[in-house]
């Protein structure tokens, strides 16, 4: 037996008063989504993403928005599949926004690795890029949990569990990369390992990191990221 897992989106005032709940996911087949992310506009449009089985039981990443503070939704708009047989690599959309700029980002496989994806609209969600790596081994090592902020200035920033010394046998332990854009995506800046501690304590490969960005007034932005050590 399938499980129909429906998506709820609850808009709830300030004064904590429950105002509606509607479903998100437009599919009537019992298949599962999951892994839900979403932002909202400074206009007050809501942008979600999520993993979703309706075509493919190894999990595509689909999207929607609404613009009636989530009484209606729009059509769901499929993004990507993953290109290797490995449901489980296929997991979580991160969807930040900066104006009418929508960014994507999650872990799935390729050449049998698994790796960061990103893919950005800059039309609302009406059309999408097609999806790029922002990791830089050449996908020949892991790199996953992937989380992504939008800092004041647009500046994008990922951060996500990273393998490649580990699979090398240069550390004992997973590490934390971190890689940022400062051209809407366009390009990456060099991955850098920021999590190295000690020789005995490395990033939680099960664990999501997460990550957050602030700028002050006089235009410098901090980024903080959070991140368990074992």
């Amino acid at each position: 037996m399938k499980t129909l897992i429906l998506f709820l989106i609850l808009n709830i005032s300030l004064s904590a008063k429950l105002l509606n709940v509607t479903k998100v996911n437009d599919n009537l087949t019992a298949t599962a989504q999951k892994s839900p992310s979403i932002t909202a506009s400074e206009d007050g449009t809501l942008f979600t993403a999520w993993i979703d089985y309706r075509e493919n039981k190894l999990g595509e990443i689909y999207f929607s928005k609404s613009e009636d503070d989530g009484l209606t939704w729009s059509k769901n708009k499929f993004i990507f599949n993953s290109d290797i047989p490995n449901s489980k690599y296929q997991r979580y959309a991160t969807i930040c926004n900066y104006g009418d700029n929508i960014y994507l980002c999650w872990m799935s496989t390729i050449n049998a690795k698994i790796d960061v994806f990103f893919c950005k609209s800059t039309d609302r969600g009406e059309t999408f890029s097609n999806p790029i790596v922002v990791t830089d081994d050449e996908s020949k090592y892991n790199q996953d949990f992937p989380v992504m902020a939008v800092d004041d200035k647009g500046g994008i920033h990922i951060t996500a569990i990273d393998n490649r010394n580990m699979e090398q046998g240069k550390v004992n332990f997973a590490e934390l990369m971190y890689t940022h854009s400062t051209d809407e995506g366009e390009s990456w800046s060099k991955n850098k390992i920021i999590s190295r501690i000690n020789s005995d304590a490395g990033a939680c490969e099960c664990c999501w990191p997460a990550i957050d960005t602030y700028t002050d007034n006089n235009g410098n932005t901090t980024v903080s990221v959070l991140y368990r050590i074992i």
